[in-house]
Protein backbone atom coordinates (compact mmCIF):
# COMPACT_ATOMS: atom_id res chain seq x y z
CA UNK A 1 0.00 0.00 0.00
CA UNK A 2 1.57 3.01 -1.03
CA UNK A 3 1.33 6.12 1.62
CA UNK A 4 -0.36 9.72 0.65
CA UNK A 5 1.77 12.44 -0.33
CA UNK A 6 0.24 14.11 2.98
CA UNK A 7 2.03 11.50 5.03
CA UNK A 8 5.20 12.32 3.41
CA UNK A 9 5.12 16.56 3.19
CA UNK A 10 4.16 15.77 7.29
CA UNK A 11 6.96 13.53 8.04
CA UNK A 12 9.65 14.92 5.79
CA UNK A 13 9.76 17.59 7.90
CA UNK A 14 12.68 18.86 10.67
CA UNK A 15 12.19 18.54 14.21
CA UNK A 16 10.24 21.49 15.60
CA UNK A 17 12.93 22.61 17.65
CA UNK A 18 15.12 23.39 14.97
CA UNK A 19 12.64 25.85 13.90
CA UNK A 20 12.72 27.09 17.18
CA UNK A 21 16.32 27.53 16.87
CA UNK A 22 16.41 29.52 13.33
CA UNK A 23 13.57 32.19 15.11
CA UNK A 24 16.31 32.60 18.30
CA UNK A 25 19.03 33.25 15.69
CA UNK A 26 17.51 35.69 13.38
CA UNK A 27 16.90 37.80 16.61
CA UNK A 28 20.68 37.06 17.84
CA UNK A 29 21.91 37.72 14.18
CA UNK A 30 19.29 39.93 12.49
CA UNK A 31 19.44 42.30 9.34
CA UNK A 32 19.49 45.43 10.76
CA UNK A 33 19.07 48.79 8.56
CA UNK A 34 19.35 52.65 9.60
CA UNK A 35 16.54 55.11 8.55
CA UNK A 36 16.87 58.34 9.89
CA UNK A 37 19.05 57.73 12.80
CA UNK A 38 17.20 54.43 13.70
CA UNK A 39 17.75 51.06 13.73
CA UNK A 40 15.38 48.67 12.41
CA UNK A 41 15.49 44.96 12.64
CA UNK A 42 14.42 43.33 9.11
CA UNK A 43 13.72 39.53 9.59
CA UNK A 44 10.54 37.78 8.62
CA UNK A 45 8.87 34.27 9.45
CA UNK A 46 9.86 32.54 6.03
CA UNK A 47 7.41 29.65 7.28
CA UNK A 48 3.44 29.83 5.78
CA UNK A 49 1.30 31.47 8.66
CA UNK A 50 -0.65 29.08 10.76
CA UNK A 51 1.86 26.50 10.63
CA UNK A 52 3.14 25.01 13.25
CA UNK A 53 6.63 26.01 12.02
CA UNK A 54 5.42 28.81 11.76
CA UNK A 55 4.56 28.95 15.59
CA UNK A 56 7.68 27.46 16.58
CA UNK A 57 9.79 30.21 14.61
CA UNK A 58 8.21 32.87 16.37
CA UNK A 59 8.49 30.97 19.65
CA UNK A 60 12.00 31.34 19.42
CA UNK A 61 12.48 34.75 18.13
CA UNK A 62 10.31 36.00 21.01
CA UNK A 63 12.07 34.28 23.60
CA UNK A 64 15.35 35.50 22.17
CA UNK A 65 13.48 38.80 22.65
CA UNK A 66 12.47 38.81 25.88
CA UNK A 67 16.23 37.04 26.78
Amino acid sequence: MARSAFYYDKYSLPPLRNQFKAGYLAYKSPYLKRLNGATIIVTANPYPEGTMQHKEWQRGYDHAYFN
